[in-house]
C-alpha cells in the first residue's frame, strides 16, 4: 500500500561509533498529537536522502513522552 507522509519535523542528530560501525540518534520534538491515534514516520537525512522504512506508533490517552526508533 502507498502511504503519503505529508508533514516534516526537523531536529538534530548525534553520531557515535563502536566496533567500527557508525550509529546515529535523531532527536525531534513534536507536539499536538491526538490521543489514541496511529502515526507513521520515517527517520533520515535530507542531505543524503537516506531514509528508514516507514514505521508507526500509537499514542495513548494520557500525554506522555515517546521514544521511537528507526
Amino acid at each position: 500500500f502507498f502511504l503519503e507522509l505529508d508533514q516534516q519535523a526537523l531536529g538534530h542528530n548525534f553520531e557515535f561509533g563502536t566496533d567500527g560501525r557508525t550509529f546515529f540518534i535523531h532527536n525531534v520534538n513534536i507536539s499536538g498529537l491526538a490521543p489514541e491515534n496511529k502515526y507513521y514516520y520515517r527517520v533520515g537525512d535530507l542531505a543524503s536522502k537516506s531514509w528508514t522504512d516507514v514505521l508507526s506508533f500509537k499514542t495513548k490517552q494520557k500525554s506522555i513522552t515517546y521514544a521511537v526508533y528507526g
